[in-house]
C-alpha cells in the first residue's frame, strides 16, 4: 500500500498542476499527510475502523529524514493537437530535520517525455484549455 501526500510548499521546479502525491517513505497505510508551507509533517491517519466518532485528529510528526513522493499521469487526448499528449512522472525527494522540511529536490526518477518542466507545466495549460474550449 501506500500514504498519500500533500505538499504545500512550493516544489524546486516550479510544478503547480497538483499537490497531491502518494508515498511509500512512511507507513504505508492510506493515512493522509502534509507538509505544510511552513515545513511541517502532519498526519490525518486512515480510519480503518468504523467508530461512532468522527473525530480523526490530525497530529505533528517529528519526522527525521527523506520522505520521497511521486505523482503520474497522461494529459487528455485532444483531436486538435492529437500530438500534445504527454507522458508524465514527477518525483521529489523531501529532507526533514527536527520535524522541519528543509529542503525539497526533483529526483532523478522523474520523467516527463525527455522535455523540462517549465515546458510541461505550459503544455499542461494549453491541453486543459483546448480540453474546456472543446
Amino acid at each position: 500500500m501506500y500514504d498519500e501526500l500533500t505538499c504545500e510548499m512550493p516544489l524546486p521546479d516550479g510544478f503547480t498542476h497538483t499537490n497531491r502525491f502518494q508515498t511509500k517513505s512512511l507507513d504505508n497505510v492510506l493515512d493522509q499527510y502534509t507538509i505544510t508551507a511552513e515545513g511541517e509533517l502532519w498526519c490525518e491517519p486512515f480510519p480503518w475502523v468504523e467508530t461512532e466518532s468522527t473525530d480523526r485528529k490530525p497530529e505533528r510528526i517529528p519526522y527525521h529524514g527523506w520522505v520521497s513522493f511521486y505523482t503520474g499521469f497522461i494529459t487528455p487526448y485532444v483531436p486538435e493537437k492529437p500530438n500534445a499528449r504527454l507522458r508524465v512522472w514527477l518525483e521529489y525527494d523531501a529532507k526533514f530535520t527536527d520535524g522541519k522540511c528543509v529542503e525539497i529536490k526533483v529526483n532523478p526518477h522523474s520523467d516527463t517525455d525527455e522535455e523540462p518542466i517549465a515546458d510541461v507545466v505550459d503544455r499542461i495549460a494549453e491541453t486543459e484549455r483546448l480540453c474546456v474550449d472543446a
